[in-house]
C-alpha cells in the first residue's frame, strides 16, 4: 500500500524531480486508485479534482 500526497488534487501533480511527478510515478508502479475523502468542508470538491486527474491521466 501507498499512500499518496494527500486530499488535494494538486498534490498529485508535485514534482518529485525534474521530470517525474507524483502521478507519473504512481502509474509507473501500476498502483490502484483507492480514493478515501471525508466530511470536512471541501471535501467533495477535492475528491471530484482528484477524479478527474484520474481520468484525465488514463488511470480510470
Amino acid at each position: 500500500m501507498r499512500k499518496g500526497g494527500g486530499g488535494r488534487s494538486g498534490r498529485n501533480l508535485r514534482s518529485l524531480n525534474e521530470d517525474v511527478t507524483l502521478l507519473d510515478y504512481l502509474q509507473e508502479q501500476h498502483y490502484p486508485i483507492i480514493l478515501v475523502s471525508s466530511a470536512k468542508l471541501g471535501s467533495i470538491n477535492h475528491t471530484l479534482l482528484t477524479l478527474e486527474i484520474a481520468k484525465t491521466a488514463d488511470w480510470m
